[in-house]
C-alpha cells in the first residue's frame, strides 16, 4: 500500500486518518475513483473531484456482473467483520443489487448481435 506524499490539510479534521490518506492519495495519483464507505469522508472527496464507490456498490456491481454471490458476501461482509451498516442502507443495497442484475440481464447480446429489449422500449 502507498501512503500519499503530502496530507490534504483541508480535509475536515473529524475524518479518519485512513480516510484522509486514501483521499489525499486519490489526488495526488489523479484518481478518478476512491473507495470510501463513510458519508462525510464520501462528500470531502466528491467534493474534490473524486467519484466514490462504497464497499456494498462493489459487492452490488460485482454480483450483477456473476463475479461473485452476492447475497453471501454482503452476509459475510455484515456478519463476519466489524463492518457496519444500518439495515436501511443494507434494504437500498438489496434494491440497488437487484436494478443493477436486472440492467445487466436486459443488456446480453441476443443471437445476431442485436441487444434483447425490454417489453415496451
Amino acid at each position: 500500500m502507498h501512503e500519499p506524499t503530502q496530507v490534504d490539510q483541508t480535509l475536515p479534521k473529524s475524518l479518519h486518518s485512513g480516510e484522509v490518506q486514501a483521499i489525499s492519495l486519490a489526488q495526488e495519483l489523479g484518481a478518478d475513483w476512491v473507495l470510501i464507505d463513510e458519508r462525510k469522508a464520501s462528500r470531502a472527496a466528491e467534493s474534490r473531484g473524486l467519484r466514490v464507490a462504497g464497499t456494498l456498490g462493489i459487492l452490488e456491481e460485482a454480483g450483477a456482473r456473476n463475479l461473485l454471490d452476492y447475497e453471501k458476501a454482503r452476509d459475510r461482509l455484515i456478519n463476519g467483520t466489524s463492518f457496519y451498516v444500518t439495515d436501511d442502507v443494507l434494504r437500498e443495497s438489496e434494491h440497488r443489487y437487484r436494478a443493477r442484475k436486472h440492467a445487466q440481464e436486459s443488456a446480453v447480446p441476443t443471437p445476431g448481435g442485436d441487444e434483447k429489449k425490454e417489453v415496451g422500449e
